[in-house]
């Protein structure tokens, strides 16, 4: 069956139709990897900071004293 499809495409069909499948089946991992990597950083972005580990304060009395100014 196959050798009669084979037979009855041309060269030309033949290599659109494999150039075809392969570039579907690229744009395919491409889309997946493209995924993977989003909802990798989403989870990063998303993750909450460990009290315990976190070197980030507020110092309130120093940005109102930056920020605010007298009118």
């Amino acid at each position: 069956m196959f050798k009669r499809i084979y037979q009855n495409l041309k060269k030309k069909n033949l290599f659109l139709l494999t150039g075809a499948l392969i570039v579907l089946i690229v744009c395919g991992g491409l889309i997946v990897s493209g995924l993977t990597f989003l909802i990798k950083n989403i989870n990063l972005v998303l993750k909450p900071i460990d009290p315990e580990n976190s070197s980030m304060h507020f110092n309130i009395s120093e940005v109102e004293r930056l920020f605010l100014q007298d009118k």
